[in-house]
């Protein structure tokens, strides 16, 4: 009931939201940065879940079905706002930014790609989480281009961070109204198995992940069957 009262006055309006992401984004980052990190390990991963229940309950609020397209709009575009996301990239170009952040060291190249990712799920959390679109090729192709360039990890690392994301890839999957399209359905499922993975690298807290999880494709079609 806390929990559920708490959920419901931090997503109430954009001020309290903003408030309360900015306390558990600053509570976490100084936890995993002091010489307790791991004594406030179980803390932390609390914290975590909670900053992801309320972007959730701003994403696709309880009784969703009562607001107008507008309102449910207004509410996915303060979330990802205020999200990792998107101030990612406003930080990579913003005048303070340093040299490593605003891409000139070189490195434009991997932030163009950075950039096409979180945008990519901007786009999946907006559309497909929030307002319950069909996922489309090109959705599930603009996430997964990021593998072209860069590491697979970092796709299931930021679909986990946003949970919304994973549960529009299985109701897509899995829903009363799921894709039919094969090319879909695999690259949703492949999406899902990356999300499985980067699960397990967290939970065994190191790189290192079962071999049975480290065979993408035996895992995606795991997902299918």
């Amino acid at each position: 009931a806390f929990v559920a009262d708490l959920r419901r006055t931090c997503t109430s309006t954009s001020y309290p939201y903003l408030y309360a992401m900015e306390v558990l984004h600053d509570l976490i980052e100084r936890a995993e940065s002091s010489g307790d990190a791991s004594l406030l390990r179980p803390a932390v991963r609390k914290w975590k879940r909670l900053r992801e229940d309320l972007e959730e309950g701003m994403l696709v609020p309880a009784g969703g079905s009562g607001n107008s397209t507008f309102q449910r709009k207004r509410r996915t575009d303060v979330a990802l706002t205020l999200s990792d996301l998107f101030q990612r990239k406003r930080r990579r170009v913003a005048p303070t930014a340093t040299a490593e952040g605003n891409g000139s060291n070189g490195n434009g190249g991997h932030n163009d790609l950075a950039d096409s990712l979180d945008e990519a799920l901007i786009h999946l959390l907006s559309r497909n989480g929030s307002l319950g679109y069909p996922i489309d090729k090109d959705s599930a192709d603009a996430i997964l281009k990021y593998a072209y360039g860069g590491s697979t990890d970092r796709i299931g690392d930021l679909l986990i961070r946003h949970p919304v994301s994973v549960n529009a890839l299985l109701r897509n999957l899995f829903g009363v109204k799921r894709v039919r399209q094969l090319d879909v359905r695999l690259k949703c499922a492949r999406l899902v198995s990356l999300a499985v993975i980067a699960a397990e690298r967290g939970a065994n807290g190191t790189d290192g992940v079962d071999i049975s999880l480290n065979d993408e494709d035996q895992l995606t079609q795991t997902v299918l069957a």
